[in-house]
């Protein structure tokens, strides 16, 4: 699914709700057929698996994860910035440690 991701990442406007919840429904859709697939090895009851748990579970991911995320988000970005002697002492662990940038 990162796969895909990476491909249309270049053609669709990425911050955009819409682009989130179809490729969160994509892959919460993909998810339980290969498992399916995989666990049962036939496709004999596939149709009705994919009907009753997988697009509703698909369904029920792609609307609730995206918008969970933009909440949190909005938290993370009221995080105060390192002061002057953090960083400081970051510096001096990296050259205590042979850490290079």
């Amino acid at each position: 699914m990162g796969w895909g991701v990476g491909l249309v990442g270049r053609s669709v406007y990425r911050e955009a709700l819409v682009t989130h919840v179809l490729m969160t429904f994509g892959a919460a859709l993909l998810k339980p057929i290969f498992t399916y697939v995989i666990v049962r090895g036939d496709l004999s009851g596939l149709p009705w698996y994919v009907l009753r748990v997988a697009v509703p579970s698909a369904f029920l991911t792609a609307l609730l994860v995206p918008l969970a995320d933009r909440s949190l988000r909005l938290g993370r970005g009221r995080r105060p910035a390192w002061s002057r002697t953090t960083l400081r002492t970051l510096r001096e662990y990296e050259k205590q440690a042979g850490i290079k940038r």
